[in-house]
């Protein structure tokens, strides 16, 4: 059929050509089916017509059969195979051209910049391929299209010698290791950053191998390798140190610090921040002099050395205040919150946490809005605000920019309240994700709670072998660091879990650890989880009284802290403990308090184990002669029969303390002031 769609031309006859003109349009039809077999299966006709083809060419491809029209202006070949043998018959110089052309012919008419490119590579026309390439990545790029964006800079980077436009080169080596870094893609990344790190030492560029190495050392955090995470670190530093810039060693031993404590090696943290606030003094920045500071009381904090870590944070916010810096303000805010939560103030932490996302809002500081937002959904859910504590880590989930860290203590707020509030497919399901994403981040502190989360699920569900082994790995997860406060929560349930498994030498582990994590940072939540734990331990031997005086202090602490789900756990545990040694009336009233409170945050799991517990909490004593419980009865005819306390504690397998607390409420319950009269007076109501 005749062409005329683009040139509006009626069709040229043969009769009206003559010979000489009848072999050029016979060549230039040649020429038009051979740049079409370049352009793939369909193709635009309006691209052929701007690349030089006429349209009366085109009308005679359509004529003799050679093309057939498709919708939309576009063409094929009649026959599956003739594209592919013209493509294939063609000289290097022919083909070389007509990619050339179909290229110019793209560009011109802003057709698709990909296929442009690809054609102007096929040409060898390199550069104007890289330009399209980098144009086509950077535009991808400001989309977050990733992963389109790294494959352009890739195709640019692969038709690029090192030697050709080096300052372009470089600039797209950096955007490409960003985009890859964005995209997920870690081992494209590093590669670039490899490469920018060599170039850049290379031409004696410090600041940017120094660059380089910091993107370096974050991989290869991403990737879960701490060691060569330190080495690129440390590398910066070196080369901070060998350019004398105060600057660059103050940021590169900061940064090193910040990777140390993710990973609680505070001691090392705080040798590496003193370093940097060294540094940062001569330098100037009182921006990040403050920083420091504050990240330096966030140190000290860690490590239980409260007065010592508000001087440093109060020294941070004065600094910052006094040079109008609005970040470095925020961030020293952040930092006074973050006290709180090391001094086991929760609450208090709310309301300080609120107060710096309400002054970063104003200041547009989305960053430092989403930081305090995490810190702020784990409060919430510490004390028991598990509507807000959803809230605010969805908030943090959903906003884009958000960093992978934060997005890791989002997702796992919700997977501890989804575990305690029994959802366990949903509870399973976020506490494995963010297990994995805690050790992808090496954030060691958050660690410890997706493997409470695991462990409490695990034996919930009868899985106790694999509890067992969670509990331990919290346990070999703390020697590995100098944490004093984040292995806390973990500890209490695994003492009562090793307590009813009758595995003393691992509750003895933990009571080791909880003794040595409360000797070095004092308060009231470490206090009470020693307390619960050696409670547990005491139990487990027996020694009841102990037990009971132990637990009873846990509960006031854990009261004083206000942490609702250690409430529930230990008042349970002292429940368990008043009716092994036959209180069963104030067992009763902990037991139905530990519910209340289960019951008003739908803790589903501490239900259903409070559930179990409740007919030896809740029912009455074994007979009714004088109101003696089982045991009690077994002392009295042991009394009875003469045997002194240590004898009947032999006798029963009981320590002789529990024993004597058994005597005195058998005497107080029939009445009596002496042994003989209890047995006197047993005999009178028929006790066997």
């Amino acid at each position: 059929m005749p062409f005329s769609g683009v040139s509006g031309k009626f069709l040229v006859t043969d009769k009206e050509r003559t010979p000489t003109a009848s072999v050029a349009f016979e060549a230039a039809v040649t020429e038009a089916t051979e740049m079409a077999s370049l352009l793939g299966r369909s193709f635009p006709l309006r691209l052929l017509v701007h690349a030089g083809v006429a349209p009366e060419v085109l009308d005679r491809c359509f004529e003799t059969g050679i093309f057939v029209e498709e919708p939309g202006g576009r063409a094929r070949f009649a026959r599956k195979d003739s594209r592919r043998k013209i493509a294939g018959g063609l000289s290097w110089p022919v083909r070389r051209r007509y990619h050339e052309r179909i290229a110019e012919a793209l560009h011109a008419t802003r057709g698709d910049r990909g296929d442009a490119a690809a054609h102007y590579a096929a040409a060898q026309n390199f550069p104007a391929a890289r330009r399209a390439w980098i144009g086509i990545a950077r535009e991808a790029c400001e989309a977050r299209r990733y992963a389109e964006a790294v494959d352009a800079f890739l195709k640019a980077l692969e038709i690029w010698p090192a030697d050709a436009e080096v300052v372009e080169r470089r600039q797209a080596l950096r955007e490409g290791a960003r985009c890859a870094e964005n995209q997920g893609a870690h081992d494209i990344a590093r590669r670039l950053w490899h490469e920018c790190y060599n170039d850049a030492v290379g031409r004696h560029d410090l600041d940017a191998a120094i660059e380089a190495c910091r993107h370096l050392a974050d991989l290869a955090r991403r990737c879960g390798d701490p060691a060569t995470t330190r080495d690129h670190l440390k590398t910066a530093i070196e080369l901070a140190n060998r350019r004398g810039d105060a600057e660059g060693i103050a940021r590169s031993r900061y940064v090193l610090a910040a990777f140390l404590t993710d990973r609680i090696r505070l001691h090392a943290a705080l040798k590496e921040i003193e370093a940097a606030e060294s540094a940062a003094a001569r330098c100037g920045d009182r921006g990040l002099h403050s920083e420091i500071l504050g990240f330096r009381g966030l140190i000290l904090a860690m490590l239980g050395r409260a007065s010592e870590a508000r001087e440093q944070v109060d020294a941070s916010l004065e600094i910052a205040l006094e040079n109008n810096h609005v970040e470095a303000v925020a961030v020293a805010y952040r930092r006074l919150a973050n006290l709180r939560e090391y001094a086991a103030d929760y609450p208090g932490e709310c309301d300080a946490q609120i107060r710096v996302i309400t002054f970063c809002r104003r200041k547009e500081l989305a960053a430092e809005v989403h930081t305090c937002l995490s810190c702020l959904s784990y409060a919430f859910f510490r004390t028991g605000q598990w509507k807000r504590a959803l809230r605010t880590a969805r908030e943090v989930l959903e906003a884009p920019d958000s960093d992978p860290a934060l997005h890791a203590t989002a997702l796992l707020v919700r997977g501890l309240i989804a575990t305690f509030r029994g959802e366990r497919r949903r509870a399973d399901r976020m506490t494995q994700e963010a297990l994995a994403r805690v050790r992808r981040e090496n954030l060691v502190d958050l660690e410890f709670f997706a493997l409470w989360a695991r462990a409490v699920l695990a034996e919930a569900d009868g899985r106790v072998a694999e509890a067992s082994d969670l509990f331990s790995g919290i346990r070999l997860l703390w020697e590995e660091t100098d944490d004093l406060h984040d292995v806390v929560p973990a500890l209490l349930s695994a003492g009562s879990f090793h307590a009813d498994q009758g595995q003393g030498d691992r509750l003895g582990e933990c009571v080791d650890i909880m003794n040595r994590v409360a000797s070095r940072n004092v308060t009231a939540e470490t206090r009470a989880a020693r307390q619960a734990v050696e409670g547990e331990a005491a139990r487990l031997k027996g020694d009841l009284p102990r037990a009971v005086s132990l637990l009873r202090d846990a509960v006031a602490n854990y009261e004083a802290v206000g942490v609702p789900v250690e409430q529930v756990l230990v008042r349970h545990r002292l429940s368990l403990a008043l009716w092994a040694a036959g209180d069963d009336d104030e067992a009763l009233r902990l037991h139905r308090g530990a519910r209340a409170i289960a019951e008003g945050l739908g803790m589903r799991l501490l239900l259903e184990r409070l559930e179990k517990a409740r007919p030896a909490a809740g029912a009455a004593p074994e007979s009714g002669a004088g109101g003696l419980t089982g045991r009690q009865r077994d002392v009295l005819r042991l009394m009875a029969d003469g045997l002194t306390n240590k004898e009947i504690a032999d006798r029963l397998s009981l320590s002789t303390r529990t024993v004597e607390m058994h005597v005195a409420r058998t005497l107080e319950r029939l009445h009596c002031r002496t042994r003989a009269q209890a047995v006197h007076k047993a005999a009178e109501l028929g006790v066997d």
